[in-house]
């Protein structure tokens, strides 16, 4: 078994306000969400489904904003805005929803479209776990930005 390595800052609130640069992977890298033709995807239909589930999280879960992403063959990339204007001091937020953040967004992210998937009897799966980065400087969002509108370009390379 690997002993698995975590990225995330130990000093850090993930149910705080800020932005996270995230990547997740399909199981296996299998190629679910479509393939790149001159520099852009021609999504699957697990693809155009997963566009539309991605756009439905926030109204899930209203303290998330999804404001760049790029969904590639094989995983997707966004920048993921936790805003803690929605929570209140007890950790909830106006509708119940205990206050965990980032976390729990890329849980619900994730768990609603395998069980949307499995009630089509469509196969999906998400490799385990996911990939972040916390957003502090201006500077770091910008290349993040450009990383994620550069990717389908790059895919060959």
């Amino acid at each position: 078994m690997h002993n698995r390595q975590t990225t995330r800052l130990k000093w850090f609130d993930y149910s705080s306000s800020g932005t996270h640069f995230i990547t997740i992977n399909c199981k296996d890298r299998r190629k679910y969400f479509g393939a790149i033709e001159n520099g852009e995807l021609r999504p699957s239909s697990i693809g155009r489904q997963f566009e539309e589930h991605l756009h439905s999280i926030p109204g899930r879960l209203p303290y998330v904003r999804i404001e760049e992403y790029v969904i590639m063959p094989d995983h997707i990339h966004f920048l993921l805005v936790i805003d803690g204007e929605h929570l209140d001091k007890n950790g909830a937020n106006q509708f119940g929803h205990l206050k965990e953040g980032m976390p729990k967004a890329i849980s619900v992210l994730k768990a609603t479209f395998v069980s949307k998937m499995k009630k089509k009897k469509v196969q999906f799966a998400w490799q385990r776990g996911f990939y972040s980065e916390t957003i502090f400087r201006k500077q770091r969002r910008e290349q993040v930005s450009k990383y994620i509108r550069d990717n389908p370009k790059n895919w060959s390379k």
